[in-house]
Parts: structure tokens; sequence; C-alpha cells
């Protein structure tokens, strides 16, 4: 059948198909404008209305908030009572180690103190008798040179 046909047949379906894809293009474009236009936002104004809020339900509102504010609050005071019961802890803590190594430093100051004062005290009394022996050693040496 296709090979029965003619050139100006041939030419005659391309221009339909030519043709056809044309409308549809249009009608997509068309589709396409009127879908911009349906969608374009409009220009919206606020205004406010003198009933806006009910003094009632503002009333509860503000009880609300404030009950929330209360909530708040309360949190943050357990946080602040909790941060300063642990830092005072942490301060006591300290102030235990301080006194313990100030105690044993004063125990081994103490037991410095002890030995230097016993060598002290030793060192007195060989001096002492060093000075006896001296003077023992000066009265042999002088009766020696008496006698020689």
């Amino acid at each position: 059948m296709l090979a029965q046909a003619t050139n100006t047949d041939a030419v005659q379906i391309g221009l339909w198909v030519i043709a056809a894809t044309a409308v549809l293009q249009a009608l997509g474009a068309g589709l396409s404008i009127a879908k911009f236009f349906l969608n374009r936002s409009e220009k919206r104004q606020v205004t406010i209305s003198p009933d806006v809020v009910a003094r009632p339900d503002f009333e509860a509102h503000a009880a609300e908030n404030k009950h929330e504010h209360e909530n708040l609050f309360s949190k943050l005071g357990g946080v602040e009572r909790g941060l300063h019961a642990q830092l005072h802890g942490e301060i006591k803590h300290v102030r235990e180690e301080r006194r313990e190594d100030i105690h044993a430093l004063r125990h081994e100051l103490n037991e410095v103190a002890k030995k230097v004062s016993g060598l002290e005290a030793t060192n007195t009394l060989q001096s002492q008798r060093l000075a006896e022996i001296n003077a023992k050693l000066d009265r042999v040496i002088e009766r020696q040179r008496r006698d020689e």
C-alpha cells in the first residue's frame, strides 16, 4: 500500500502531521498561558478588624503565657540552685584537700624541726666536748714541756 502511494500523497500526509503538531503546540502554549494567569497571586491587603481577639481569649492567652513564664523561671531557678550546690560542693572539697595538705606539710615541718633541733643539740654537745678535749690537750702539752 505504501508502495502505491504517490509523491503527492506523501507530501499531503507530511503536511497533515506538521499541521497537527502545530495545533498541539498552540494548544499547549495556550494552556500554559491560561494556567499562568489563573495561578497568578493576587495582591492581598491585611486589615485589622476591631474585634480581632476577644477580651476573654486575650486573658486566657495572657494567663497561659504567665504560667509558661513561671515554669521557665522555676526551671532556671532549679538549674541555678543545682549549679550553686555543685559549685559549693567543689569548693568544699578543695578546701578540705587544702586543709589536709597543710596538715601534712606542718607534720613534715615539725619532723624536720625536731631533727634540726636534735642536730643543734648534738652540735652544741660536741662543741663542748671538743673544747674540753682541747683544754686537756693543752694541759698535757704543758706538762710534757715542763717535764722535758
